[in-house]
């Protein structure tokens, strides 16, 4: 992933990274912020042209061991950063939103009242 770097890449966060790493392919990108931040333990980052097919070359040519440390590594970040988990982490924060918005009750909730999870709503998860 080659991306310049300049104004127009300065605040991406390339969905295709996940993409790449998902279908297991080894992934060198230049140091887009969001790329080395959020998955810089899984790819291969280059600052300039000789240092990103030097990248590409060290990851086409790694062992067996070295290739399965980057596969879990890239499984890893890939289940971290999978739409289902993210999902759920906004509906968490909801939740708790609209509990700190509601006034305390006296007696509990009923069952058919009570808020229904992510899940049953929509059945994020098969």
């Amino acid at each position: 992933m080659p991306f310049a770097l300049n104004e127009s890449t300065r605040f991406i966060s390339p969905t295709k990274t996940l993409e790449y790493m998902a279908g297991g392919k080894p992934v060198v990108s230049t140091p887009v912020k969001d790329v080395v931040a959020l998955y810089g333990s899984a790819v291969a980052i280059a600052a300039d042209a000789p240092a990103f097919v030097e990248a590409c070359k060290t990851l086409l040519a790694e062992g067996g061991e070295a290739r399965a440390r980057r596969a879990q590594a890239m499984r890893d970040c890939v289940a971290r950063f999978s739409w289902d988990r993210s999902a759920d982490t906004v509906h968490q924060h909801l939740q708790q939103a609209l509990r700190q918005a509601q006034p305390e009750r006296a007696a509990p909730v009923p069952a058919d009242e009570a808020p229904m999870p992510v899940a049953a709503a929509g059945g994020l998860r098969s």
